[in-house]
């Protein structure tokens, strides 16, 4: 699964959630899933290979250092040497915008993957 399909976290509920990113969709929808969620792990190529941090104000979000391999039964093996069996695994990786179908005139513009202007004054 992409987060550009993520929409509501209930679908989540009592499941075990691997996102891999660290980045504003990792960490919104990581923050987001929490509170349905069995457990959120965030695995990133950022985080030192030991990473195994609980995110405060949460009993059930880690931060992970990145993925190792995934097994054929689900299992999630991170560069830290913990294994969880994940039941979803988000790539919270980003994605480019283009609006090239449409006749905008010049009127809407993809800057460094920002899109403006947002509204008009």
């Amino acid at each position: 699964m992409h987060s550009h399909n993520y929409r509501l976290p209930q679908p989540f509920k009592d499941q075990v959630v691997v996102l891999i990113g660290n980045s504003s969709s990792a960490d919104d929808i990581s923050r987001d899933i929490a509170g349905f969620a069995k457990e959120v792990h965030v695995a990133s190529w950022s985080n030192p290979a030991d990473t195994y941090i609980k995110q405060t104000g949460h009993t059930n979000l880690w931060m992970h250092s990145m993925i190792e391999r995934v097994l054929e039964n689900g299992s999630v093996v991170f560069q830290n040497g913990k294994t969880i069996l994940a039941h979803v695994i988000m790539h919270c990786t980003g994605y480019k915008y283009d609006f090239s179908f449409l006749d905008t005139n010049g009127s809407v513009s993809v800057d460094d993957n920002r899109v403006g202007p947002l509204n008009q004054t």
